[in-house]
């Protein structure tokens, strides 16, 4: 990306609203849950990253900024659409940190295609089973968890509201994510 994108690397200095908290971010590899994993982590907060496997190396970048600034970062590759993976991040906050504050579903599959009709039914279920039943599962896995006060953050972009010109199957169900966060 040409200038590159700022997630905060350099230019974000936290004030401690967040010290002693532990918070699990998904799609913390890049983008949104790039940014957000290193603000946490300014603020206080030790991370959990979650990510695929392909992404490891943008994942451990994430991490050395965290662990650099104090922060424990563990770091846990996987799919967020199996039941099992969600599972395992909650445990890793407990195993590494003893507790969990903050969840924050970020993770998404998104594909723009010219016209609905260009949509498989097998992306349309790839994208459901990481966008609506990834948050279902790690937050299910999260409440009985998390600490008085915990906060649980699902993402969502703007064409969830206002379905763009090209289709995408991540457009057609981010008004279901939408009434969720209601």
């Amino acid at each position: 990306m040409i200038p590159p994108a700022d997630h905060g690397e350099s230019s974000y200095a936290g004030s401690g609203k967040l010290i002693g908290r532990v918070a699990i971010i998904t799609g913390a590899d890049s983008g949104i849950g790039r940014a957000v994993a290193i603000a946490f982590a300014r603020e206080g907060a030790d991370v959990v990253l979650s990510f695929l496997e392909e992404e490891q190396t943008d994942a451990r970048e994430v991490a050395k900024l965290i662990e650099e600034g104090g922060q424990k970062a563990i770091c846990l590759p996987g799919d967020i659409r199996s039941v099992e993976y969600a599972n395992s991040l909650v445990e890793a906050a407990f195993s590494a940190c003893g507790r969990l504050d903050i969840v924050v579903n970020n993770a998404a599959y998104q594909m723009t295609r010219e016209n609905i009709e260009d949509i498989t039914p097998d992306e349309f279920e790839h994208t459901f089973a990481t966008n609506v039943f990834g948050i279902f599962y790690l937050t299910r896995a999260a409440i009985p968890k998390l600490r008085p006060g915990g906060v649980i953050i699902n993402t969502a972009p703007k064409n969830g509201e206002v379905v763009a010109k090209r289709e995408n199957a991540r457009a057609k169900k981010d008004p279901w994510l939408l009434a969720l966060r209601s």
